[in-house]
């Protein structure tokens, strides 16, 4: 290596966002606390307006905007870069790894899911458009419209970008969650949309674009995170002492991922975190941790791995003192991220041994040549 590509190489290593990737590492953990608390059943089990209640609540709202930091992310680190092939099929290849080869443990280790994953065999063999994991089938979409959002983002001016951002929250969180028809009125699907990844992912690349971290101090984010956390525990709680009396609820669109509180939530953790500079061994487990945190999110809701191991398991926590049920919700998310982490290590390993990295983009060569060639 010359001195100019080590040169190259010292600038990439130093513009990589280690806050940033640290923060889609804690968004993914938040996301297992969120289904350990949801799905999980404490929720459910939880006594209303008990200790137990406020401290489940103020939890899970602490922990609600992992999604839309995690779209936001996206944006932020990919609004210069030219989507590859090579990347879409590597993640297809290990979407279909924990789609298939979960799938297939059960069936030799569990022969009562046999019935389940038959009637399951194309979502299994197919499980971006089979609709096994809802992120990813938005995901593909998304990654296939970033030459054109990024396109966008550099032509637009930063005063009609930002008045592009205003409107769509205006509109989608703010007027959309005042609906009393409990429709959702643009069709964004609570926020489990290819739409809101999108705006999204334009929210992200306006921050990144225009360093917006550097106008809003540590803590100012804080005070944002906290007003929105400590103002969605009051409305929710609010509305249970109130339900029997009104003839409509909000919190079902307050409360969702395009909410007011959880989308200003994500933008405050976005900007925080944008600041974060760690040090070089905190560098060093971050950059190991990062990618494979999106195995975190392909195993445990594996359809087979979320009916055996997370619904209706942890309701007993709702019976716990509200001092320690945080905590042993955590240790629980923790361990679960933790085995995620280690099976997600092992995967990649096997995709360095069997060199599929290099397989993709050769195949990305072959069909550009074709396509080049297919054009003269």
């Amino acid at each position: 290596m010359n001195r100019q590509q080590a040169l190259q190489a010292a600038s990439a290593k130093d513009a990589r966002h280690y806050g940033i990737d640290l923060l889609r590492i804690l968004s993914m953990f938040s996301i297992v606390l969120l289904h350990v608390l949801g799905e999980g059943g404490v929720g459910q089990a939880v006594e209303p307006f008990s200790r137990n209640y406020y401290a489940y609540l103020s939890l899970r709202f602490l922990n609600e905007f992992a999604v839309d930091a995690y779209g936001m992310i996206t944006g932020y680190v990919m609004y210069k870069s030219r989507p590859k092939l090579s990347r879409l099929l590597t993640l297809w290849l290990e979407v279909l790894f924990y789609s298939a080869g979960i799938s297939v443990l059960f069936m030799l280790f569990q022969r009562s899911s046999v019935p389940v994953l038959r009637a399951e065999f194309y979502s299994m063999l197919l499980p971006i458009t089979g609709g096994r994991y809802w992120y990813m089938s938005c995901y593909f979409c998304l990654f296939l419209l970033i030459p054109v959002l990024n396109a966008g983002i550099e032509k637009l001016s930063r005063a009609e970008m930002r008045n592009l951002l205003a409107s769509l929250f205006l509109l989608i969180c703010v007027f959309g969650s005042l609906n009393t028809s409990r429709k959702d009125p643009f069709c964004m699907n609570y926020g489990f949309s290819t739409a809101w990844l999108c705006i999204l992912y334009l929210a992200g690349a306006f921050c990144s674009k225009y360093q917006i971290h550097t106008r809003i101090r540590p803590w100012q984010a804080l005070l944002g995170i906290a007003v929105c956390v400590l103002g969605t525990v009051l409305f929710k709680s609010w509305m249970d002492h109130n339900r029997w009396r009104l003839s409509y609820t909000l919190d079902w669109m307050l409360m969702s991922n395009v909410s007011i509180t959880y989308t200003l939530t994500g933008f405050f953790m976005l900007n925080l975190f944008a600041r974060v500079r760690p040090g070089e061994t905190a560098r060093r487990i971050i950059a190991l941790l990062s990618p494979l945190s999106l195995g975190v999110y392909l195993i445990h809701v594996h359809p087979l791995v979320w009916s055996q191991f997370i619904t209706s398991r942890f309701a007993w926590l709702a019976g716990s003192h509200w001092l320690l049920m945080p905590l042993q919700a955590a240790a629980i998310a923790l361990c679960i991220f933790a085995v995620c982490l280690g099976i997600d290590w092992i995967r990649a390993f096997l995709f360095r041994l069997l060199r599929l990295e290099p397989l993709c983009r050769r195949i990305e060569r072959l069909l550009t040549s074709r396509c080049q060639a297919g054009d003269h």
